[in-house]
């Protein structure tokens, strides 16, 4: 082992640290992080004997440690970072006593060491800032020693994003200190380590099973590889707890003699936690074999007590990328809750989501309306939209907001939430990576305000949700439209190719073929499962041959096919000129083949464009009508017998069906309820048969796709006969 932490902290905010330490501790060990206990006997021992083990590395040779750590907990007082005076003692007084032993004797003290040469050791020290609004100090005056980090080495640095004393708080500065020391390098907030939830659960599963046991950096080399290759993509190195925000006043929740009973929450840190106080959660594996202690979701529902906001809360609700049915709903079940907790509340809507927070803050009041769930002046009624589809503040997509341009975004964003108590942001995969990267970028500036994320997608493709709102509506809108044209090219024979969504996955295609009439469908095409324009071609031919696999010329061939917007085929190559694609289309599609190669995992990032969805679609199109036609005896004065509808915006615009309604609905006003009692970073779903609250991090991890090889896709395979197409 070649580590070493010590945390230097005052008693008052033990529970927090305590909580810190158990991380470091099941990655690096026990024997390699110090801090004193509260076992009156062994008061600072821990610094003591990280001291004393210190000072030995000098006499080895080399030395039988590579990193030496120490981390320093300090509040905000008077406009310094200060620490209480058994702190100072212990990081630059070379008499420290220990209890009533007497004088430590001959120790050089953490500043002394981290100025003086240390030849093979790295030593490093973390000024690590703790919230005074919401501190557990009941006693400031008591933090009247200033810290001055610049007086200890050349290898230093502050940590100023713990915005509460919670166990959120907590786990990202473990992360923080952890990715510092191993080497893992900063956490990013784009991932694409999974796509599928029950590995995300036996990832988590398998790590929590073997530090229980083993500490990390003590597993077998090709085991910490497998993890280590995890968490350098960005994947968190604890299961995330959502964020419980301690900088308010709370109080009894009076809305719960209308809702009934409140759900019990996740304790703070300031005090120790009351362990008779179990909170409401969801074990999130249903799965024996999955079902470990750590990996839960706190039940969604009004809780017991609540924020207090001063005076009134003012909040703001965005709907961000293509619409979905239900949307309205949502935004109506926000707003009618907000009210229902406080008549006084703000609620402001931002016309045509992220394009609003984009602009500059003197331009902003245009985009901005006054929200109310009944008709008043000033303000825009929601009750009026519920049952509509659309979204009747509109909608818009941004790029993603990690790049260089995407921070210019990201700042005007956050000034023009300036004010706000909480943000609610409807919207799909982006806009919930998107609402995560804001609440880092929040948390590394120290702004108190509330993200809430609500799932909205056609696809179906965020982790975490078992349907989307909308989804259910969309799917029966486009089993109706797939009976249209299967009764259209049986009455006039044609091949016909229906592109309905999917940028990464194919579940709306497979649902609506599998709630189809047997035999509308000949084939489906997902992004997930690869395919050939020959192989298509072939099973379409055999529908006409007979038992010998001759084609009868004089047959009209009729049948359909369909696909999602992503799913192009592995030789799309051998069709671009037939296809006659523009050049930005030729473009798109070699730029898509290149990056794919023969990775049948490779999924794009972000949507589809127009341009890579077209260029798809044509060369489906051409391949099958250059492969079909010489088998048929078609009027040479009809060039075409393969064409295409698309119907996906009619899909996505329709109104909204009595359950999404409802479902719409229940998720704002799950997400009040949660937001109103503190919490934050998190997207409120249903999860199996509960509704849950997942923190963003776990949203971030990748994109739902449809697995090849489950019962699923073997279904629909079932249902069209397509066999595999590759």
């Amino acid at each position: 082992m070649n580590h070493r932490v010590a945390l230097s902290y005052a008693g008052e905010d033990r529970y927090f640290v305590e909580h810190v330490a158990g991380i470091l501790e099941r990655f690096l060990g026990k024997d390699a992080v110090f801090y004193y206990t509260n076992n009156a006997q062994q008061t600072r021992q821990g610094i003591v004997k990280f001291l004393q083990f210190i000072n030995g590395q000098k006499v080895q040779s080399p030395p039988t440690v590579q990193k030496v750590y120490m981390a320093v907990f300090t509040h905000q007082v008077n406009g310094k970072s200060r620490i209480v005076q058994g702190q100072r003692t212990e990081l630059c007084d070379p008499a420290m006593t220990v209890g009533n032993a007497g004088p430590t004797v001959g120790h050089q003290t953490w500043q002394s060491i981290t100025n003086a040469s240390a030849p093979g050791v790295m030593l490093k020290t973390f000024a690590v800032l703790l919230p005074t609004d919401c501190s557990c100090a009941s006693d400031l005056n008591k933090w009247n020693h200033e810290f001055v980090l610049e007086s200890f080495g050349r290898d230093r640095e502050k940590y100023t994003e713990v915005t509460d004393i919670d166990r959120s708080s907590a786990e990202h500065l473990a992360e923080f200190l952890l990715r510092d020391i191993l080497d893992f390098g900063p956490r990013t907030h784009y991932c694409k380590a999974f796509t599928y939830e029950k590995d995300i659960l036996r990832f988590y599963a398998k790590l929590y099973k073997v530090t229980d046991v083993t500490p990390f950096t003590n597993l077998p080399d090709k085991e910490r590889h497998e993890f280590e290759g995890a968490f350098k993509s960005g994947v968190p190195m604890v299961w995330p707890t959502i964020r419980l925000r301690t900088d308010y006043e709370v109080a009894s929740n009076s809305l719960l003699r209308k809702y009934g009973k409140g759900r019990a929450g996740i304790q703070n840190l300031k005090e120790e936690p009351d362990r008779e106080k179990i909170p409401d959660e969801v074990v999130v594996a249903a799965l024996s074999e999955l079902q470990q202690s750590a990996m839960r979701f706190l039940e969604a529902g009004p809780r017991d007590r609540i924020a207090q906001f001063n005076p009134h809360p003012k909040v703001g609700i965005l709907v961000s990328g293509g619409i979905a049915p239900g949307i309205n709903a949502v935004i109506d079940g926000i707003v009618r809750r907000h009210e229902d907790y406080d008549s006084k509340c703000t609620v402001y809507g931002f016309k045509n989501g992220l394009h609003a927070l984009n602009q500059n803050a003197n331009a902003l009041e245009k985009f901005m309306v006054k929200l109310s769930s009944s008709s008043q002046e000033g303000k825009q009624s929601t009750s009026e939209h519920v049952s509509r589809g659309g979204s009747f503040l509109g909608t818009f997509r941004l790029s993603r907001l990690d790049t260089d341009a995407g921070q210019k975004t990201l700042e005007k964003v956050i000034i023009n939430l300036e004010g706000l108590d909480v943000l609610y942001v409807i919207g799909g995969d982006g806009s919930m990576k998107a609402a995560n990267l804001l609440t880092r970028e929040l948390r590394r500036r120290g702004k108190k305000l509330s993200v809430v994320g609500i799932p909205k997608t056609m696809d179906n493709d965020i982790l975490w949700v078992w349907q989307s709102f909308g989804f259910a509506t969309a799917v029966e809108k486009a089993r109706e439209v797939i009976a249209c044209i299967s009764t259209e090219v049986k009455s006039n024979p044609r091949i016909m190719v229906v592109q309905l969504f999917g940028s990464v996955s194919g579940f709306v295609v497979s649902h609506a073929v599998l709630a189809g009439q047997s035999g509308d469908c000949d084939a489906a095409l997902i992004p997930e499962a690869s395919f050939t324009i020959s192989k298509l071609a072939k099973k379409i031919k055999a529908k006409f041959a007979d038992s010998s696999g001759k084609v009868d010329p004089a047959q009209l061939p009729s049948g359909m096919i369909v696909m999602a917007e992503t799913a192009i085929p592995d030789d799309a190559a051998d069709y671009v000129d037939e296809a006659e694609l523009t050049p930005k289309e030729k473009e798109a599609l070699a730029a898509y083949l290149e990056k794919k190669g023969g990775d049948e995992n490779y999924y794009i990032e972000g949507q589809t464009t127009d341009v890579l969805r077209s260029a798809g679609l044509k060369v489906v199109l051409a391949g099958l009508q250059k492969k079909l036609k010489p088998l048929f005896n078609i009027d040479p004065e009809r060039e075409r017998f393969v064409f295409s509808n698309e119907p996906r915006h009619i899909l996505r615009a329709t109104n909204p069906s009595f359950s999404d309604i409802i479902f719409g609905q229940r998720l704002g006003g799950l997400a009040v309820d949660n937001a109103m009692a503190g919490y934050s970073d998190f997207m409120v779903s249903q999860w199996l048969t509960e509704y849950v609250l997942v923190p963003l991090r776990l949203v971030a991890l990748g994109r739902k796709r449809i697995k090849r090889d489950g019962i699923f896709w073997k279904s629909v395979l079932a249902k069209t006969g397509q066999g595999e197409l590759v």
